[in-house]
């Protein structure tokens, strides 16, 4: 009975080595976002690489940045407090500042893509309610949420289909632009993150804001605008561009 014993242990001792091994044998799987091989690491990745680009991106409180009004299309969320205007021109801009919770992966990530993307402008500390908060100076995108211009409001709904068709294809094609220009994918499209502009009943421009770090991709520098932009569409409709007032039955 102890032979037994025993030989069960050898074996199984045996069998588990063979495990180990045909695992660790196996080929490395590449992790792939939607089954698209050109989107790499998240920004929050990266950061680890590129620490040495924004070790220092909070290290200072600004000066001479003075908070306007809160934007209202602007969410409090896991990583901010929201996004304000700021009064008069920086560098001969027109900017905002996200004001973040911390100083972690997710605001340090941010910065890295700003500053990628060329629409980095400060980051440090403000006053603001009376204490000092981490905050991320940036170029204003123009435009304003689909469903918060006049015309979408105005509209029926076969008119607000359309209105979001035609916004969607110019998203998409600026996300398209923005990956093959700045190698990074803007992914979180939806119609929050989009501004537009609407002249004559069309959606004349659409342009994306808001890089949040975990959503915001390194893309391959192979990768072709025909590409990114059928990823896009794909992705994006209007039945995914929710406005949630459009879904209530009053």
């Amino acid at each position: 009975m102890i032979f037994f014993k025993t030989r069960t242990i050898v074996v199984v001792i045996q069998v588990v080595g063979f495990l180990l091994v045909s695992t660790s044998a196996l080929p490395h799987v590449a992790r792939t976002i939607d089954g698209q091989d050109w989107i790499l690491q998240s920004y929050t990745e990266l950061v680890e690489s590129r620490h040495n680009e924004v070790q220092d991106a909070f290290k200072n409180v600004l000066q001479g940045v003075h908070i306007g009004s809160y934007i209202t299309a602007s969410e409090r969320g896991l990583n901010s407090e929201g996004v304000y205007n700021v009064q008069g021109k920086i560098m001969g801009k027109d900017t905002v500042v996200k004001v973040m919770k911390d100083t972690g992966t997710e605001a340090l990530g941010e910065v890295l893509a700003l500053k990628d993307r060329g629409e980095l402008l400060y980051s440090g500390y403000i006053v603001i309610s009376g204490r000092y908060a981490p905050a991320i100076v940036m170029v204003k995108v123009p435009g304003k949420v689909l469903s918060d211009t006049r015309e979408y409001k105005r509209a029926s709904d076969e008119e607000r289909e359309k209105l979001k068709k035609q916004a969607i294809k110019l998203m998409c094609k600026a996300v398209a632009d923005i990956a093959v220009h700045s190698h990074l994918l803007h992914y979180e499209n939806n119609i929050d993150n989009t501004l537009v502009t609407v002249s004559n009943g069309k959606v004349s421009s659409a342009k994306v804001c808001d890089y949040g770090a975990s959503v915001t991709f390194e893309v391959s520098a192979s990768v072709t605008r025909k590409e990114v932009y059928d990823w896009c569409k794909a992705r994006w409709t209007p039945s995914t561009w929710i406005v949630v007032s459009d879904e209530m039955p009053f």
